[in-house]
């Protein structure tokens, strides 16, 4: 034992000293390289004091600073959002008229970060509406499952309560709410404010309503009655194609069986038909969300004629309402997507019948959406409308705007920012009920 004590002695003496005089190894420093190249963004202000900021998935972002004349004046993380973009909130007491910037900042990837330059914001926020909540909604079902009568004193939607439907209807007058049983809602239309027509798979129905003739897309549209609850059938239509137009003057026009898949106007009153050929009638074509004509797309149904009506000169733009008062015709029109960051562009339009020029035509915007009241009151020829965006180079704000067509200017009247379906009916100048995927709302407006 002794023979190998020493040098044992040795060798872990060495081993200790080499140990104690190792060193830790510094991290190499992270270089931050600026860049020039375009990043795109939105903003959404949701208060006088706070920013939504957002960027699309690409370049691993991390965080955001917020930086005046005098320097930084915040630091904010950005939040991936499942994949799909990027989320920083800002909270800070922005100052009116003041100009901000964003300096935007990767995470390191092999010991650089870039940092991205958005210069030149000024933080506006503005809300003029009043809100009222009449009917609170757990999970719309979107357009096709609710609709307003044509006395505009009723509506009647579709709710989803955890995989079970229940059709409501809203008194718009005194806000009574019914609720509706034995039916199957993901089809309304209101016929009156105590009658609609619903598409209704036939398990649902009393067996005194026919079973459609088994020919593989065929489904029922019933005439049901909420006060009576009497039920009676209207017209076999296409279970899987049917389109299905608001009623107007008391006539609806839908889609038959899909073979040969002929569309019809229907008479509510003793259910008569107008047939249009499907050589020459294109289904696809008939509006669904229009409330004050019948639209085969830009031409106009007359519904006690069946004859069909242009109203445009064009066929390139898609028309949303008319105002019965004044005449004007508002439309959108937007180019075709593109497989590229600003995937579409689009523009308003007004209209006076028999014009071959609109007397309003904005700039084409990057990725803008738009929205008018699917009942449009123009007073004082100024026009309401909502408008978001989608990401882009330039700054934008999503919310009501309001177009005067007397000194061709819009105006931003209240932020507001949604990624679903909005609609609004304007019941007069000041008042909007709105339908949103978490309720119906009455909207007192400037």
């Amino acid at each position: 034992m002794r023979k190998y004590g020493y040098p044992l002695l040795i060798t872990l003496s060495l081993a200790a000293c080499s140990k104690h005089d190792e060193k830790p190894i510094a991290p190499a420093p992270i270089i931050v390289r600026d860049t020039s190249a375009a990043l795109f963004f939105r903003t959404v202000p949701t208060a006088t004091d706070q920013l939504q900021l957002s960027f699309p998935w690409i370049g691993n972002l991390a965080k955001v600073y917020l930086e005046n004349d005098t320097g930084i004046v915040g630091t904010y993380p950005l939040v991936p959002v499942t994949n799909f973009s990027y989320n920083a909130t800002i909270n800070y007491p922005f100052a009116a008229g003041r100009r901000y910037s964003f300096l935007v900042e990767s995470a390191p990837a092999n010991g650089v970060a870039y940092r991205y330059f958005i210069r030149n914001y000024t933080h506006i926020y503005t809300a003029q509406f009043t809100y009222q909540k009449l009917l609170t909604l757990t999970q719309s079902l979107g357009p096709q499952a609710f609709d307003i009568s044509p006395s505009r004193n009723t509506l009647f939607i579709t709710d989803d309560i955890t995989n079970t439907l229940s059709t409501k209807r809203l008194s718009l007058k005194d806000g009574r709410i019914d609720t509706i049983g034995g039916i199957f809602g993901l089809v309304v239309r209101a016929i009156n404010d105590s009658e609609i027509l619903v598409k209704g798979a036939t398990p649902q129905w009393p067996a005194n309503i026919p079973y459609p003739t088994p020919t593989g897309d065929s489904a029922i549209l019933v005439r049901y009655n909420v006060n009576t609850k009497q039920s009676s059938f209207v017209s076999y239509v296409s279970s899987n194609y049917a389109r299905y137009s608001r009623i107007v003057d008391n006539h609806i026009l839908t889609t038959l069986p899909l073979f040969p898949g002929n569309s019809v106007l229907i008479n509510l009153g003793d259910t008569t038909k107008r047939v249009y050929p499907a050589a020459a009638f294109n289904f696809s074509l008939v509006a669904e969300n229009n409330f004050d004509h019948i639209f085969y797309g830009n031409q106009i149904v007359n519904p006690v004629t069946g004859a069909l009506q242009s109203i445009l000169p064009t066929d390139s733009v898609g028309i949303q309402s008319i105002d019965s008062a004044t005449g004007y015709i508002t439309s959108f029109w937007y180019t075709t997507p593109a497989p590229t960051a600003i995937s579409f562009k689009s523009r308003i339009a007004v209209w006076l019948p028999g014009n071959p020029t609109p007397v309003y035509q904005s700039d084409l915007v990057n990725n803008r959406s738009f929205v008018s009241p699917r009942h449009t009151s123009i007073a004082n020829n100024r026009l309401l409308f909502y408008q978001g965006f989608g990401y882009d180079t330039a700054y934008h704000i999503d919310g009501y705007y309001q177009l005067d067509l007397n000194t061709q200017t819009t105006t931003l009247v209240h932020c507001f920012s949604t990624p679903y379906v909005l609609d609004d009916f304007q019941l007069d100048p000041h008042t909007l009920i709105s339908v949103r995927p978490d309720g119906v709302y009455r909207v007192a407006t400037p």
